[in-house]
């Protein structure tokens, strides 16, 4: 056994049932109704609905906001001059990309994504650099929460901003 091995006990399928979940290194290793415990964390989900993991199909992580004081939105004439007041505001956040898209990411996994799939500009002013920022971020935030033992929701939901848990 590792230590993030765990038995979830005392959870509810979507029909109803209750239902238990072993899970071995990260991965689901077995499920039914009345799992024997084999020395893993047991952890109760207090009658929980156990759902799959969102996923986000769209996002934009290089151009998140998400973190700062609210902006209005820049309005443009044309999408010339939308890219262009686009690529002004970029250059003149207070923040990294790698903080800005990381903020967004540990948002979206504490309300349960665990999934998404974004889109980074590429272009000749950014090169790669803001591509490499969010692969960076992501794959320091997807290690951080592999090295966890089971977080509860409440812990989970403990990243997001006040207003939102």
């Amino acid at each position: 056994m590792s230590p993030g091995d765990i038995l979830l006990v005392n959870a509810r399928s979507i029909a109803g049932a209750r239902v238990e979940v072993r899970v071995r290194d990260g991965v689901i290793a077995a499920l039914g109704p009345a799992l024997e415990p084999h020395g893993e964390t047991i952890v109760d989900a207090a009658g929980d609905l156990l759902l799959p993991a969102l996923v986000d199909s769209h996002m934009h992580l290089d151009k998140t906001l998400y973190g700062l004081p609210w902006q209005p939105h820049a309005a443009a004439a044309n999408r010339r001059s939308r890219i262009e007041t686009e690529k002004t505001q970029r250059a003149s956040l207070a923040q990294p990309v790698a903080v800005r898209a990381g903020n967004l990411i540990e948002r979206i996994v504490a309300q349960g994504t665990l999934h998404c799939r974004t889109h980074v500009d590429v272009d000749p002013g950014w090169g790669l650099k803001t591509w490499t920022a969010c692969w960076r971020r992501k794959n320091a935030i997807a290690t951080q929460y592999r090295s966890r033992s089971w977080r509860s929701r409440k812990a989970a939901s403990s990243l997001a901003p006040e207003p939102w848990r």
